[in-house]
């Protein structure tokens, strides 16, 4: 069975809110493992697994929180901005 994986891009982190805004939140849920590769920012390492926490919808972007188990506490994001891919 072949595993299905989405793309979107990230674009800037916010401290105050630890959120990572995206430009797609299609296909996400709460708890879904999410890899970010690229010129990565914000606290963000490259290539490791993170997970969704919650998911805020916006228009035109929304913006998501992440954890580093599914369903653990938060992880401390700084301000950047930037474009990195988010898998």
């Amino acid at each position: 069975m072949s595993q299905i994986t989405y793309t979107t891009t990230a674009t800037a982190t916010y401290a105050t809110t630890n959120t990572v805004q995206v430009a797609s939140t299609n296909n996400m849920f709460s708890g879904l493992p999410i890899v970010f590769t690229g010129n990565v920012f914000g606290g963000i390492t490259q290539g490791t697994t993170y997970y969704i926490g919650n998911i805020i919808v916006g228009y035109p972007t929304s913006n998501i929180t992440l954890t580093t188990t599914p369903g653990g506490g938060g992880f401390t994001l700084t301000n950047a901005s930037g474009t990195m891919t988010a898998t």
